[in-house]
């Protein structure tokens, strides 16, 4: 729908919303519709695309527009796509049925600068800044790929907030209205998705509004970009490094156990592990095929990988097992020991599954210890001594 506007020959409408409960009122007794809107695509002189958001909504026509090309200063951040630009579409549908939808507000016009010799945006800027950052020529080592992603997505909101903005200046109103703008998003979309609105991300993906940890860590990679550049002497200070910049994060409720829990847990465990079967109990042929499944299964294998060593049928294994009351498979192997060792020692997961048996001391003169050879400490390695009982 388009309200009796042209429309270019070479644009592709994309509606959403409308309605047709109104189709059978007698006339004059026309509810008001609930908000209703289109995306019209617009070919540019540069053969980039405009997406017009065309929101209708109460009697008022909203209009916003996203443009394709990347860094646009028109403070919608550029690089759009259609399926971005319908998901935005649904999302100002949603705020505004909901009744929190607020119309941006402009990006202030950069001001002339008189060292434009060294000028640089701030947009150009933080992506040469990622780019070293992810070499390894800044900071002590290169970026894995899910840090650079993590890095990539931090930078997004400051590079759309800062576009068109000379790093040399940005204020420290700038670094200010920053971070109420992004404290104002977050709950904007909170109120929103609190009041019933299905809101999606880029992808199509249910929106997540930003947690105070999430903007503590955009302001510190912003405020790192400006480091930089307070280093390549593009600016003398630092705003985004002020007391007032600082995001509180609320500490996250910790879970322990106490040691009776601790206790129950550990005899859940170990009623849940797996006896090995004692073969001398056993009254067993030597070579008989009932010896051969026993020992085969002292080992802990199943007994399909049983059937397949003997070459003989997984039934005549079960048969042998059942006659000799040996049920494999029915538990767990060591989990009272993995408990016991990660609710005594404090090792994390990821350390115990890595624990090579050449780094476990259990005689030591100086007491049980196990050494973790790529802790995550600035020594990248660390000896963990274990206590009595654990020893025991």
């Amino acid at each position: 729908m388009h309200w009796g506007r042209p429309v270019p020959r070479e644009a592709v409408i994309l509606s959403l919303g409308g309605g047709s409960e109104n189709a059978n009122r007698p006339r004059g007794t026309q509810m008001p519709r609930e908000g209703t809107g289109a995306v019209e695509t617009r070919f540019l002189v540069d053969g980039t695309r405009a997406f017009h958001l065309r929101v209708s909504a109460g009697g008022d026509r909203i209009t916003l527009v996203l443009h394709e090309r990347p860094g646009c200063t028109c403070g919608c951040g550029g690089g759009w796509a259609e399926p971005g630009a319908r998901t935005e579409l649904g999302n100002v549908i949603a705020k505004v049925r909901a009744g929190v939808w607020k119309r941006p507000e402009p990006p202030r016009s950069p001001e002339p600068s008189g060292r434009t010799g060294r000028a640089l945006l701030y947009d150009d800027y933080a992506q040469s800044w990622l780019r070293e950052k992810v070499e390894g020529l800044i900071g002590d080592r290169p970026l894995s790929p899910n840090s650079e992603s993590d890095y990539r997505w931090r930078l997004t909101y400051s590079r759309t907030f800062f576009a068109g903005k000379r790093v040399e200046e940005i204020d420290f109103d700038d670094a200010l209205a920053f971070r109420a703008h992004l404290i104002a998003t977050s709950r904007q979309n909170r109120d929103a998705i609190a009041a019933g609105a299905d809101l999606r991300d880029h992808r199509g993906r249910r929106l997540v509004p930003l947690s105070p940890a999430s903007i503590k860590k955009i302001v510190q990679a912003f405020a790192a970009v400006l480091d930089e550049a307070v280093e390549d002497r593009l600016r003398p200070d630092n705003p985004a490094r002020s007391r007032r910049m600082r995001i509180r994060v609320p500490k996250p409720k910790r879970h322990f156990l106490e040691m009776d829990e601790l206790a129950a847990l550990f005899t859940a465990a170990h009623d849940q592990d797996v006896t090995v079967p004692d073969l001398r109990g056993l009254d067993l042929e030597r070579g008989s095929t009932a010896e051969k499944v026993a020992r085969l299964a002292a080992t802990g294998i199943r007994p399909s990988q049983i059937a397949d060593q003997l070459t003989i049928s997984k039934g005549t294994v079960t048969y042998h097992l059942h006659r000799l009351g040996i049920e494999p498979g029915r538990g767990y192997v060591g989990r009272r020991v993995i408990c016991e060792i990660l609710g005594r020692s404090g090792l994390r997961v990821s350390e115990l599954c890595d624990l090579k048996i050449g780094d476990v001391r259990l005689h030591d003169p100086d007491g049980t210890r196990f050494r973790i050879v790529d802790a995550k400490t600035e020594a990248g390695e660390r000896v963990v001594e274990a206590t009595p009982e654990l020893t025991r």
